[in-house]
């Protein structure tokens, strides 16, 4: 496959099939569009400019995270924005000051559930970069799974659809 052929994914790719659908999404605008060429994990912010290119997807470390004060997270999200990096991936939620500015530096910020790990969500991006059709089909049986849990919890059909919902940034509805 030449350079030209290949398949560009973007964050939009990412939320729908990687990410948690319980994912918080902190963004100024519809950024979903945002191309997406590399993962870039941060244990520590004060040298990002040697680490981050533009168009990384940046995941923090948990523990990364729990050392930084609202203050720093706010300058290494300027940092991010001035980067150019598509997004920045965390593990724990984060407070008022640090999500208003990522929507003023335009930085989307995506915060996943604790019961995820760092591991799991690399592995799942960098497959998808790798293989968009392989990931597709994994997030396929994931759903599958899922919608049969809630059939055979018997949760009905309006739990099904907001899943749907979620997954596809869609409306549902059910005749």
């Amino acid at each position: 496959m030449s350079e030209g052929d290949k398949i560009q994914i973007n964050l939009g790719d990412v939320l729908r099939l990687v990410l948690p659908l319980d994912t918080q999404v902190i963004a100024s605008g519809p950024h979903t569009r945002r191309v997406i060429n590399w993962i870039t994990i941060m244990t520590h912010w004060r040298r990002i400019r040697a680490h981050i290119r533009a168009d990384d997807i940046v995941l923090m470390s948990l523990e990364a995270q729990r050392e930084m004060s609202d203050e720093e997270m706010t300058a290494c999200l300027d940092k991010l924005a001035k980067l150019n990096a598509a997004a920045l991936i965390l593990f724990q939620d984060v407070s008022l000051m640090v999500k208003e500015a990522a929507s003023r530096t335009d930085m989307p910020l995506l915060i996943v559930p604790g019961k995820v790990t760092l591991r799991d969500i690399h592995q799942g991006i960098a497959a998808l970069l790798i293989d968009r059709r392989v990931q597709v089909n994994d997030r396929g049986m994931q759903l599958y799974r899922h919608l049969s849990e809630i059939s055979r919890d018997g949760k009905g059909l309006a739990a099904m659809a907001e899943v749907m919902s979620k997954l596809t940034g869609k409306i549902v509805v059910i005749q």
